[in-house]
């Protein structure tokens, strides 16, 4: 059996070695043809046999090394606005300029309220007798090693329809606040204050001016301390005693009928612009003659 298959071997690389067109020739009906052989595998070549029958592979050449895939760099997109609408804005006329604010003193506390002084009645009418009335207006006022001086004019009106005789007017000076009270009683009582005019008569509707002054001696003034200030509120008042001539039997026994007028008045400086309240003195600026004095009425007692 053997010696039938030694020939068939033999000629095995003649079919190797035939072209392929005769292989591809048409055999006859019922003869068997056997696929090619393999070649043996070299020993020596590393790595996998190809199957050049079966997959017939075409060699490939090293890939080229691909570069590594850097991402570019993530950029914000610029955000444009939108053009704003504008208008021309009219122009304005110009306007005054304020005055620029006075400097007002530092506020540290308000200065002490007067006493109250004794209301004055209502003044009768002018009967068949003198009504003398009252007012002061202050001229000058100064401070120095003296004291606090204050130059006035004193003012007295006879509305009364008779004239007042024999008038004799008192004055005193003091501190306003807290002594004003003792102060004025002492001299509306008669025991304070000094004579400072004599009128011989005032006719009827006839007006004096009396010129005088009224001084307040160091050792009795009472300043008002506020901060690094330190404040005088003076107070003058005037007591204006008077007589006339009655009609007989208008006075029992005879003789001449008494009258009085008496009256109170604040000093200080005037502001500005004026007000109801005036500015008291500062004594901490030294000796001084102060620019705008003035007085104010602070009570009046009923006319006799």
């Amino acid at each position: 059996m053997g010696s039938r298959i030694r020939p068939f071997l033999i000629a095995a690389p003649w079919l190797l070695a035939a072209p392929l067109s005769a292989q591809e020739t048409e055999q006859p009906t019922g003869v068997f043809s056997l696929p090619p052989s393999r070649p043996a595998p070299d020993p020596n070549r590393q790595g996998p046999e190809l199957d050049v029958y079966r997959d017939p592979v075409t060699p490939r050449g090293t890939p080229p090394a691909t570069p590594p895939v850097v991402a570019p760099p993530v950029v914000p997109p610029s955000v444009t606005p939108p053009p704003v609408a504008t208008r021309p804005v009219p122009a304005q006329p110009a306007r005054p300029r304020p005055e620029a604010p006075r400097a007002q003193p530092p506020a540290e506390r308000p200065a002490p309220t007067p006493a109250p002084l004794p209301e004055a009645a209502a003044p009768p009418d002018a009967a068949d007798r003198p009504w003398v009335d009252m007012d002061l207006v202050v001229s000058q006022a100064r401070y120095s090693l003296m004291g606090v001086t204050v130059a006035y004019s004193l003012i007295l009106h006879n509305r009364g329809s008779r004239a007042a005789q024999d008038l004799l007017v008192r004055g005193i000076i003091g501190n306003a606040g807290a002594q004003q009270q003792a102060l004025l009683q002492g001299f509306f009582g008669g025991q304070d204050g000094l004579p400072l005019h004599s009128v011989v008569t005032i006719a009827p509707g006839e007006t004096l001016h009396l010129a005088g002054e009224l001084r307040l001696a160091p050792d009795r003034i009472v300043p008002v301390e506020m901060g690094q200030r330190s404040l005088l509120i003076p107070i003058a008042a005037f007591d204006a005693a008077y007589r006339w001539q009655p009609d007989e039997g208008e006075k029992e026994g005879g003789g001449l009928a008494a009258g009085r007028t008496a009256r109170a008045f604040i000093v200080g400086q005037e502001q500005e612009p004026p007000t109801a309240r005036l500015a008291p003195l500062r004594l901490d600026q030294g000796p001084r003659q102060y620019r705008r004095p003035a007085a104010r009425a602070a009570a009046e007692l009923a006319p006799a």
